[in-house]
């Protein structure tokens, strides 16, 4: 046996020094606002090591690494004059002492980064001590790599633009967010002018809050994009024909809260990918300016996600169609793929008259309306009708003919629900089995009300995959989680909480009980016990438990839901180390859901993430589940309890 000799901590390399210090220093994490109030001057922990023994402070000194990273988060409104001058002498520290090699900066003022326009509650007004610290990180802006900027224009007055460096060679990430003090009249001419001149690495470039002009380097070919790297660009509150030519076919541009449109000319964006999001709560009019102001030669994909108006916030903000429409007429090359349309109001018939511009369409979701809005017609014109002809119109067959994916949470009415299931059959069945023309549905998530009764949805999709779709098709039914149990997941204090909903849910008692922490995560047990009085067939209570851990990510189930209708009504969460993985699938981190049916019969296999539009994916491989069971004459009524809470779903076998 080998002798276990005793080693001093400072017979230790210096490497190995190193790589315990950056982890405790967090230095290759990424940068990025935080939002949150619990802040101050970061990377304290490298002051702290350096001051443990003479070793630890050579190396700590000596290694330009440990000092890249620059943190400073705190609330505007309560920087003194002489806290100033303490984060100006912590960010020369780590200039001095990190050498030559590039940096990572934060700067954030949390009460003006949050998702918000305005910052009306900072009161601070004594500039002089920020400016150094500005004028400090501004100087070497060569060494800039990952920087995130909240910057209060007021400290610059109107002169923002002599101080802001232009030439970044090591840039890879840039984030700056611009605000003003509420006296400013936000009506104002003063637009401020952020040049880059040089970013050779740049890939990421966003600007929120206060509007400003993004200009690029000289370019001698007009139509050229100007920054080649970037393959992202946020642009807010200011849109300005500059700061678009710096988006390339390979950017994905995002236009934030635009609320001022200063181009006198039409502007060309040369991005495949654009993004309204979010469409601010007064900015309809600005929607039908862009729309007569912007060409995309090489769209393909659009993404419109309005900000409900506080004041008024079920009314969605009216999609302006004939705009829009003058969009699709005036751009030849038109030729979209992607097409989304969340918070925003439109009825079915401006749709069914888009959609017929929209031959290429493949991905297309409608986001949630205040009313009911899509009609029996919707449905039908969207249904397949008979074998292409390649002599005719596609069209006359079925609008949106090549469609793969549809996400729709559209308010609508489900008293006809065979003609959705008409439609979806068409299109995952008939046009699988018949139509090379036309691409087959693979996937499908209906948003579904409170109102909407579920039976005779197994059978519908399971009557599909039986007709002749052959490969797997998700078809997802799901609604929003219940806000009493979102806001116990995210703010109990008591050790256990109970839910009991109204009398149109289903009938169940709930605890919910944090377990602990761990990192970003933290657990929950669940335990629930669930009736449905409604379901004309006397059942006893069924109780579940189980295991939330919610993450950054939003929710998901540790483990996975077993029921076995032959043996108990009583659900447990067990592990997936316990049911063979010849039953079930799980996801790449072994947690899954599995629901079986009878001993050694099939198995239904569904995703176990709950987020708050929780889905129910029903994969086609598994149809057999929904099968009948007769078992001794009589009808078994299985509960599958996990999506009872975001679905209100059940299934008759």
């Amino acid at each position: 046996m080998t002798d276990v000799q005793d080693v001093h901590i400072n017979d230790f390399p210096s490497e190995l020094f190193f790589h315990i210090f950056s982890l405790t220093c967090d230095i290759d994490s990424p940068i990025s606002f935080q939002t949150t109030i619990s802040c101050g001057i970061g990377h304290a922990q490298i002051l702290v090591l350096g001051q443990v023994c003479s070793r630890w402070r050579s190396i700590v000194i000596s290694d330009s690494r440990l000092w890249s990273r620059i943190i400073i988060c705190e609330q505007l409104g309560r920087v003194s004059p002489q806290r100033a001058m303490q984060i100006q002498a912590y960010a020369n520290l780590h200039v001095t002492r990190s050498g030559n090699i590039p940096l990572d900066i934060l700067v954030e003022f949390t009460e003006c980064t949050a998702n918000q326009y305005d910052t009306d509650f900072v009161t601070y007004t004594d500039y002089d001590e920020l400016f150094n610290i500005y004028e400090l990180l501004f100087a070497v802006a060569r060494r800039w790599r990952n920087v995130a900027l909240c910057i209060d224009l007021d400290i610059f007055g109107n002169d923002f633009t002599p101080h802001w460096p232009c030439r970044f060679p090591f840039l890879e990430t840039l984030h700056v967010h611009l605000f003003r003090g509420p006296w400013v009249d936000r009506s104002s001419e003063f637009i401020p002018l952020i040049q880059i001149s040089s970013a050779p690495r740049l890939k990421v470039l966003a600007h929120t809050g206060f509007g400003a002009v993004i200009r690029g380097p000289v370019n001698d070919r007009p139509r050229a994009p100007l920054l080649a790297s970037i393959r992202s660009l946020t642009v807010s509150d200011v849109i300005a024909e500059e700061s678009l030519k710096l988006a390339s076919p390979a950017t994905t541009v995002t236009l934030r809260s635009i609320r001022k449109n200063v181009a006198a000319n039409t502007m060309r964006c040369l991005a495949r990918e654009v993004r309204f999001s979010p469409v601010h709560a007064n900015g309809r009019s600005i929607l039908d300016h862009l729309f007569h102001s912007l060409t995309f030669p090489n769209i393909t994909k659009l993404h419109f996600d309005a900000l409900p108006n506080p004041k008024e916030p079920l009314c969605r903000i009216p999609f302006p169609r004939e705009d829009f429409a003058f969009l699709l007429g005036r751009s030849s090359n038109f030729t979209l793929t992607h097409f989304v349309l969340i918070n925003m109001s439109i009825t079915d018939s401006d749709l069914l008259y888009l959609f017929f511009h929209m031959d290429n369409l493949t991905h297309l979701a409608l986001g949630e309306s205040c009313d009911p809005t899509l009609t029996v017609n919707f449905f039908k014109t969207l249904t397949y009708h008979g074998k292409y002809n390649p002599k005719s119109n596609a069209q006359t067959l079925c609008r949106l003919p090549r469609l793969k994916e549809l996400h729709l949470a559209f308010g609508f009415v489900f008293d006809f629900t065979a003609v959705v299931f008409d439609m979806l059959q068409s299109r995952i069945v008939q046009t699988h089995s018949m139509d090379k023309n036309y691409l087959c549905l693979e996937v499908v998530h209906i948003f579904a009300p409170n109102s909407f009764k579920y039976d005779g949805i197994p059978a519908q999709i399971n009557q599909m995959h039986e007709e002749g779709a052959q490969d797997p098709t998700t078809v997802t039914l799901f609604q929003v989680v219940d806000p009493q149990e979102a806001s116990l997941l995210t703010h109990t204090n008591t050790p256990s909480s109970v839910i009991t909903p109204g009398p149109d849910a289903f009938s169940f008692f709930q605890s919910i009980t944090p377990i602990g922490t761990f990192g970003s995560e933290t657990t929950y047990s669940k335990h629930q016990v669930v009736h449905n009085p409604f379901i004309g067939v006397t059942v006893e209570p069924v109780t579940v438990d189980w295991i939330i851990v919610e993450s950054a990510s939003g929710y998901r189930i540790s483990g996975s839901q077993f029921i076995d209708s032959s043996a108990s009504t009583t659900a447990s969460i067990i592990t997936a180390s316990v049911v063979p993985p010849k039953n079930c699938t799980f996801n790449d981190n072994g947690a899954g859901i599995c629901v079986q049916i009878g001993a050694n019969k099939h198995t239904l296999t569904g995703t176990g993430v709950v987020v708050p539009l929780a889905t129910l994916t029903i994969d086609g491989e598994s149809s057999d589940a929904f099968k009948a069971l007769n078992a001794q004459g009589g009808m078994w009524m299985i509960y599958i309890m996990m999506f009872f809470q975001a679905l209100g779903l059940i299934l008759e076998i």
